[in-house]
């Protein structure tokens, strides 16, 4: 596995680091600064993908799917790492209603058969990392603005949603039928070490809803949205020699 280089600040996050920094520049000596969350932007990526099976020379033209569906499974993705809290998955349903209901789904009802069944899986992990697919065909690809930045960073461990839309078997279906999968949409975004998924699923389900059923021209799509709640709090900034760091650290270890 390609890993990150710590180096590899985007640009995005070197703004948020320098508001921090000049926050605590100026404040007064002795005084911690807090950072309040209208301070700090989520960042979360998009990745979304639609079904377009080879035609002729080259692939079919891209339909649009049936809106009708059924939510018919959820469920957590197993990883070694645990997740900060457990996901309210009651709340996940509600809002994965919402969201696509915005975006002209229906829900199906005893009346109105279904036409695509969606499956939702999230968790906490590594995911595959697209920018790589193309790199043992040829050149380092320049066309996606910052890709070498974006590709670093996809490395990094996510909290991630996945959400797939397979086509609804409208009859009896033979032993060895397979769901034909027709679009499918992840979302996803950093640090899964110290938040709550809880926290961040709206606003990730709400970025995501506007690419249900679309295929992407690039590679994802990076929205930047406000932190749901919470704070920073950057400690008074002081040069430590190597003796005088050893001794802080083991104050701070004594103190937990």
């Amino acid at each position: 596995m390609l890993l990150p280089h710590p180096s590899c600040l985007s640009h995005l996050r070197l703004r948020i680091l320098g508001t921090g920094l000049a926050l605590a520049l100026l404040a007064p000596a002795g005084h911690a600064v807090m950072v309040t969350a209208a301070d700090l932007p989520l960042i979360i990526q998009v990745r979304s993908d639609v079904d377009q099976p080879f035609e002729g020379l080259g692939k079919a033209d891209i339909v649009e799917h049936g809106k009708v569906y059924a939510l018919v499974s959820i469920e957590q993705v197993p990883s070694l790492e645990k997740l900060v809290k457990p996901v309210d998955e009651a709340e996940l349903l509600k809002v994965m209603h919402a969201e696509l209901a915005k975006r002209g789904f229906t829900r199906t009802t005893p009346d109105l058969k279904p036409e695509i069944a969606i499956t939702v899986n999230y968790g906490r992990g590594w995911l595959h990392n697209p920018y790589m697919d193309d790199m043992g065909l040829v050149a380092l690809p320049s066309y996606e603005p910052r890709f070498e930045e974006k590709l670093q960073f996809a490395n990094f461990e996510k909290l991630y949603i996945h959400i797939k839309a397979w086509e609804y078997p409208q009859g009896p279906q033979p032993a060895d039928y397979k769901p034909k999968l027709l679009w499918k949409t992840t979302v996803l975004t950093d640090s899964p070490e110290d938040r709550d998924f809880n926290q961040f699923i709206p606003k990730m389900l709400a970025a995501a809803g506007d690419y249900f059923d679309r295929k992407m021209e690039r590679i994802e799509a990076e929205v930047l949205e406000d932190m749901p709640e919470g704070r920073v709090i950057l400690r008074d900034m002081k040069a430590l020699k190597d003796d005088e760091a050893d001794l802080e650290l083991e104050s701070e270890r004594k103190m937990k």
